[in-house]
C-alpha cells in the first residue's frame, strides 16, 4: 500500500540515507564537507519548512521524500546558494522549489509523481503561483520532469545548469 505523508522527525536517518543513495555527489573531502552538503539539500528544509516535507511510504518501508520552500529568491537561499542568483528573474513566475528522492528500487512506478502532485497541492493552498527545480541539461531526471509538466525555462551560459519550471 502507498502512502504520501508528512515527515516525522524519527525518520531522519531514514530520508538521510535516500538522500545519499539518490545523491550525484558521492565523495567528500571531510565529515564536515557532507554535512555541509546534506544540511544545504535536506537538513534545512526539515529545519525550516516541514510543513512541505512529505515522504512516500510502500507497505511501512520509507521509499522517498520531496522537500522545498514556497519562496526561493530570499537573502537566506541566495547566502547558501549563489548560483540561484542566476535565475532570479524566473523566481517572479516560479517562486517555489523542490528536492526529491526516491530510493532506487521505488523508481518508476509513479511514488515520485505522486510526491510532486502533493507538495504542488500544498503550494497551491497557499496562493503560490509555480515551482522550479535546477538540474543539469543532461541530467535523466529532466524527462521525469517534463512528464509532470515542468518546462526547460532556462539554460545557464556554461550549460551545466537547467532551470525547469511548472505553473500553478
Amino acid at each position: 500500500m502507498i502512502k504520501i505523508r508528512k515527515h516525522t522527525f524519527d525518520e531522519v536517518e531514514d530520508i538521510q540515507q535516500i538522500f545519499f543513495e539518490s545523491s550525484t555527489k558521492t565523495h567528500f573531502a571531510s565529515l564536515t564537507e557532507k554535512e555541509q552538503f546534506m544540511y544545504k539539500y535536506l537538513g534545512l528544509y526539515v529545519e525550516m519548512y516541514p510543513e512541505f516535507f512529505f515522504v512516500a511510504e510502500v507497505d511501512h518501508e520509507l521509499v522517498g521524500y520531496i522537500c522545498g520552500a514556497p519562496e526561493t529568491l530570499t537573502p537566506f537561499f541566495l547566502s547558501k546558494q549563489p548560483h540561484l542568483d542566476q535565475f532570479s528573474s524566473e523566481y517572479l513566475h516560479f517562486p517555489a522549489h523542490l528536492h526529491i528522492n526516491l530510493s532506487e528500487g521505488a523508481r518508476g512506478n509513479g511514488l515520485g509523481g505522486k510526491l510532486v502532485e502533493k507538495f504542488c497541492s500544498e503550494l497551491n493552498k497557499i496562493n503560490i503561483s509555480g515551482v522550479h527545480i535546477i538540474t543539469s541539461p543532461k541530467a535523466r531526471n529532466t524527462h521525469f520532469y517534463k512528464r509532470l509538466g515542468f518546462s526547460f525555462v532556462k539554460e545557464n551560459s556554461s550549460n551545466s545548469l537547467l532551470f525547469m519550471g511548472k505553473k500553478l
